[in-house]
Parts: structure tokens; sequence; C-alpha cells
């Protein structure tokens, strides 16, 4: 039984933050300017791709503001914290992606589109 307890709390988890986000998002807290993917990686303690993947995601869920920054020579992606509590955002529903007149095209025009053989 505590094994299903266990795999509660950890899907649990994944939903909101994992304990690398929370790293990431206590150390952009206390930083006043804009830090690149090098310097979070290296106060985190954490290597490249693992670094980058939480910064994009916590991008995504609106925690972070990142742009390209061209310093000298070099144009790097930085990321400043925005805030701790992001609102969830309503599920929008798809549009289809053509319009209905695409559908109820004559079918005519399917079978002979340009009229060979008539």
């Amino acid at each position: 039984m505590s094994g299903d307890h266990n795999l509660h709390d950890s899907i649990k988890w994944k939903s909101t933050q994992t304990d690398k986000q929370t790293k990431i998002l206590n150390y952009l807290k206390k930083r006043k300017t804009p830090a690149t993917l090098k310097q979070v990686c290296l106060q985190v303690k954490m290597e490249k791709r693992p670094c980058d993947q939480a910064l994009r995601q916590l991008v995504n869920k609106g925690f972070l503001k990142t742009w390209l920054s061209m310093d000298t020579f070099v144009k790097e992606r930085v990321y400043e914290f925005v805030t701790d509590k992001v609102e969830e955002k309503p599920v929008v529903k798809q549009q289809p992606k053509f319009h209905k007149s695409r559908v109820t095209t004559d079918p005519r025009f399917f079978n002979n589109p340009f009229g060979i053989g008539q």
C-alpha cells in the first residue's frame, strides 16, 4: 500500500515544481539582475542540459521572463524572475485548421480537378 501512496505523491509533485526548478527560482529571486544559463548552472550546481530544461519549463509556466542579450560579440539568453505564483490559464479549444467551406467543396472537383477528359 505504501508504494501506491509514494507514486501518488510523486505525480502530484511533478504537476507543480521539481526540486531543481525550486532551486533555480530561489537563486533568481535573490538576484537583482538577469542571469545567463552559465551563471545559473554554476550557482545551482547543475549540469547545463537539465538546468536549461528546467529554465525553459519555468518560462513556459510563467515564473520567469527571458530574452536574448547582445554583449560584445556574444549573444546569450538571459533569465529574470517574474513571480512566485502563476494563475492557471483557462484551456482554450483549438479552432479547426481549415474553414468549413474547404470541407463542403463539390466532390466532383476532387475526382477531376482540371476537367481532364471532358
